[in-house]
């Protein structure tokens, strides 16, 4: 077959025109123009635009995730041989439910004294790949020394708090506490009070660090809460709290994937003077990117 070249696949009686890319010997990537339901195993014919029957085939992969050709043939194997290890590395830290598991396979495995699979609680992890992610971890625990804010952690790797407790447990000596990350041999919480009290006084609003430095808060602990990611400096003197950070970020992601301005100001019920360096700050983060009076989300 022609890389590029059309073709007319029949899945039974469905019909769709596709573009097939070598992968390796007699394994391609198919492209269809529309959508077919089909499943692993599923015979399929393939004829050139004239009619003429050129061959057959059947499914490996009915829902492509990872189209890279590098991904595919360093992982053939287990796409020949192994196909629910193979959806597994496909998915990395998300892992897979159950109820996709079945739905993709047909069945769900036998696992009982599996050491490639791990489950925890309705979802499959491949243990490998969970195993890079508690090196990572362990390197970022050691390279801060010291108690780690737990969301740090979980947006560094991009990964959901269930695993949290698996990794830590591969780890050892380390444990969760009050949203931080410590050693269990008596680590304690720096400024543990301080804080503790600061949050509370910030609440769900902005504070002017004159205000706060008035209230009896050193400007260390400020900028501990700072550096730590409790608290936002989000412009000049002005400061927010982490959690009213993130209720904000809600608030405005329900505009959609893009939003203006004045949408945002009539969502959040902000005057400018708190709105301007707010959105600023989400840029700074990285968290939006502004094309004229519109800001567009990046992640």
């Amino acid at each position: 077959m022609r890389p590029g070249g059309v073709y007319r696949i029949f899945f039974g009686m469905r019909e769709e025109e596709g573009r097939f890319r070598t992968i390796e010997g007699k394994v391609y990537l198919l492209r269809l123009r529309g959508e077919v339901v089909s499943r692993r195993g599923d015979r399929l014919l393939v004829l050139n635009s004239s009619g003429r029957l050129l061959t057959s085939g059947r499914v490996l992969h009915p829902a492509v995730e990872i189209s890279s050709k590098g991904f595919v043939r360093k992982h053939l194997g287990d796409l020949l041989d192994n196909f629910l290890i193979y959806l597994l590395r496909e998915r990395g830290s998300r892992g897979m439910r159950r109820e996709e598991v079945i739905s993709r396979t047909g069945r769900f495995p036998e696992l009982s004294g599996s050491e490639e699979v791990v489950v925890l609680k309705d979802k499959l992890y491949l243990k490998e790949h969970l195993l890079l992610l508690a090196d990572r971890l362990g390197e970022k625990l050691k390279e801060a020394g010291e108690a780690v804010p737990k969301d740090r952690i979980l947006g560094e790797l991009s990964i959901e708090e269930e695993l949290l407790p698996y990794l830590l447990s591969l780890l050892r000596g380390w444990c969760v506490r009050e949203g931080y990350l410590l050693r269990d041999d008596g680590g304690t919480l720096p400024y543990e009070e301080d804080l503790r009290r600061l949050l509370s006084f910030m609440g769900r609003g902005f504070r002017r660090e004159e205000e706060l430095l008035s209230a009896g808060f050193e400007r260390e602990i400020l900028r501990f809460a700072v550096r730590k990611g409790y608290v936002h400096r989000i412009g000049g003197d002005l400061l927010i709290s982490d959690d009213f950070l993130r209720e904000l970020v809600a608030e405005l992601r329900s505009l959609g994937e893009e939003f203006t301005l004045q949408e945002a100001k009539s969502r959040l019920g902000l005057t400018r003077k708190f709105l301007i360096p707010l959105l600023e700050h989400l840029d700074r983060l990285r968290l939006t990117v502004r094309k004229g009076n519109l800001r567009r989300w990046t992640r």
